[in-house]
């Protein structure tokens, strides 16, 4: 009964927050759709409370302020990860450990024994994912104050964390980032601007990692060596997700919040992709919903670089675990309603001056910066 309780409270909260703002009413409308749609899912599909609560929270967050949302998301996540660890070391929390041996199917760099440790997560992977969202956070927040030093430090952390939980996929995508934040700050130190609205195939970065996921999981088989190899490097996420497809089908409201779990039908089953389980548990017209307001976010960010490199980075975490509805995925989803705050537009603001400062003097004639 208190979730229920907060639910109404929440929904009360948003409700006389929005009356009277100046709300974008297309966007708003179909925020408005999809929660229709969950109360529908969570009502008669036992499809769970939390969408609803994430929705309702970002309707309330309409004009906010979008800087203080990430500044609290980023010290409440690091914070709260800290104590975690620090309750599993003083053994409140249990560390349970479980031995993995891996061959060179991923490279002779990853082969070899792991003990991986929880500290008191439920997952293995679940704080080297944590790890990637807070430092996502961090590079929003901080844009191009953000000091290279710092990233140079936490590659050997993110080693480290390989070292410990031994979750390969999500230590190659930190790198990753890491790697191509650097790329990125190194540009904005020396004054090389791109005009990043060209980028017209980023928006589509969710719907391809979609396609791709439910694609390879429902082409897996036994008798495709390929299949078997890539499954093999994804932790056998593919067969996995066919098992679960294969049981479950993608219903039009789908088949509720412990389907694609230990806790469903499929007791040994556990889907560990965003892109499939959404549209296992909340079905098409939510799962197809979800990943418009995503699209619609990376358009609406895709002028600037750090957004671009963090909603990339957010796209493809999702290929190996479940954050495209998680409260993790609050701050991302209050773009939509709050597109003209100044950390979605100052880079873009300092990028499109400095092009135009630089402009030939006999070209500044016909030259014209366009701001959206």
């Amino acid at each position: 009964m208190t979730r229920y309780a907060l639910l109404v409270a929440i929904m009360c909260i948003a409700l006389v927050h929005i009356h009277g703002l100046p709300v974008p009413t297309n966007k708003f409308f179909l925020v408005f759709v999809l929660l229709l749609a969950e109360f529908v899912n969570m009502l008669f599909f036992d499809g769970g409370i939390a969408l609803v609560f994430n929705t309702l929270f970002v309707i309330a967050f309409c004009k906010r302020g979008l800087k203080q949302l990430f500044t609290a998301t980023f010290w409440t996540l690091l914070l709260t990860s800290v104590f975690v660890v620090l309750c599993s070391k003083l053994g409140i929390l249990e560390d349970r450990v479980n031995i993995r041996v891996l061959g060179t199917q991923t490279g002779a760099f990853f082969s070899g024994v792991y003990r991986r440790h929880t500290f008191g997560f439920l997952v293995q992977n679940q704080l080297p994912n944590t790890f990637l969202v807070i430092y996502l956070l961090s590079v929003i927040i901080y844009k191009e104050k953000y000091s290279i030093i710092f990233d140079f430090l936490l590659l050997p952390i993110d080693y480290i964390l390989l070292l410990i939980f031994g979750a390969r996929t999500s230590f190659a995508l930190v790198a990753a980032t890491i790697i191509s934040h650097i790329i990125t700050l190194f540009m904005e130190k020396k004054k090389i601007f791109f005009d990043c609205s060209k980028s017209s195939r980023i928006p589509f970065i969710f719907l391809l990692c979609s396609v791709l996921s439910l694609g390879l999981c429902l082409l897996y088989s036994n008798e495709s060596n390929a299949i078997k190899k890539l499954d093999l490097i994804f932790n056998n996420r593919l067969r996995l997700g066919n098992n679960a497809l294969s049981y479950y089908g993608i219903k039009l409201f789908g088949s509720g919040k412990t389907s694609g779990t230990y806790s469903g039908a499929l007791m040994n089953n556990t889907v560990d992709n965003g892109y499939v389980i959404l549209f296992i548990q909340y079905g098409l017209f939510i799962g197809i919903f979800v990943l418009l307001l995503w699209t619609w976010v990376a358009i609406i960010v895709k002028r600037d670089a750090y957004w671009k490199l963090a909603i990339i980075a957010f796209s493809l975490l999702n290929i190996i675990d479940s954050y495209l509805t998680s409260y993790l995925a609050i701050p991302f989803i209050c773009v939509l309603l709050n597109k003209d705050d100044l950390i979605i537009i100052r880079t873009h603001l300092r990028a499109q001056m400095y092009l135009f400062v630089n402009v030939k003097e006999e070209d500044r004639t016909t030259s014209e910066v366009v701001i959206n």
